[in-house]
């Protein structure tokens, strides 16, 4: 089984297309478990016409509605998903499903996808330099997959339950968390944990899902932002390279300071949790 944990607020416009991509599944044995921010567009009542559907009302943000998603959740697998992105390859939850039943030592899949507009105009291929170096695939440690690509993205990978679990209670995340703005702060304590533990992960260079750019976006507000990705380095061949574009490319993901009022409590547990990902990063090459 899979559980697939939706955060949700206020994307009745966008839902169906969602919805739509999870019923077409070839592979039927999954839940969804959806928190809704208290919708008032009738997302809530979209969700609930799913089969195997729970529904949960909760005023948190994005991360900490997957995180009382997993708490919610009992199946082996997870995959998490956003109201405006949806599937486009009917296959995809078999095929992940099947990768991480057949090997035990295998922690994630994840697979490409493209970029759509809000009103669904195709924008960009996702994950291009990950789809041009493993054109058969990855199967291996995380580190020598990072050094060509950052981004896993949401609605793409499958993750066992139990790791997910494990990162929630060793890191307290469920005090962590609400005290920061970061939106991807869980989804980089699980690459933290994948690095730590030099755990398999498999990458499947295919297109499985389209992931919705809305205008005032945190994606859409860092791609304008040339001068940063003029200072990453295309590809890395060291240690420090590597240190360096995972660094360039945190501050990407993040919302940019500069450009944002953040607390002093704030920007050190910035700080704090790059050093520790520096750390992690020496001790995987080691």
């Amino acid at each position: 089984m899979i559980d697939i944990v939706i955060a949700s607020k206020n994307q009745a416009g966008f839902l169906p297309a969602t919805l739509k991509g999870l019923k077409s599944q070839s592979f039927k044995e999954f839940n969804i478990i959806c928190i809704d921010g208290f919708s008032e567009d009738g997302t809530d009542s979209l969700i609930k016409e799913l089969p195997n559907s729970l529904l949960e009302y909760s005023s948190a943000s994005v991360e900490m509605a997957y995180i009382e998603g997993v708490r919610l959740s009992s199946s082996k697998y997870i995959s998490f998903a956003t109201t405006s992105d949806y599937l486009i390859d009917d296959t995809w939850f078999d095929t992940a499903q099947k990768i991480l039943d057949s090997d035990d030592n295998v922690d994630i899949v994840w697979a490409s996808g493209i970029n759509i507009s809000e009103s669904g105009d195709f924008l960009s291929n996702n994950l291009v330099e990950a789809m041009r170096s493993f054109p058969l695939g990855y199967r291996g440690t995380l580190d020598k997959y990072l050094l060509v690509d950052f981004y896993i993205p949401e609605l793409s990978y499958v993750i066992r339950r139990d790791i997910l679990i494990e990162i929630i209670e060793r890191n307290r995340l469920e005090t962590l968390i609400p005290e920061g703005k970061n939106r991807y702060e869980f989804w980089y304590y699980i690459i933290l944990y994948l690095l730590e533990n030099k755990s398999i992960v498999s990458f499947l260079p295919k297109r499985v899902f389209a992931g919705r750019i809305h205008s005032n976006s945190v994606t859409s507000i860092l791609s304008q932002k040339h001068s940063i990705r003029k200072i990453i380095i295309h590809k890395a061949n060291s240690m420090f390279d590597f240190i360096s574009i995972i660094y360039h490319k945190y501050l990407q993901k993040n919302i940019f300071i500069l450009n944002y009022k953040y607390s002093i409590k704030e920007i050190m547990l910035f700080y704090s949790f790059l050093a520790k990902y520096f750390k992690v990063l020496v001790r995987s090459f080691l």
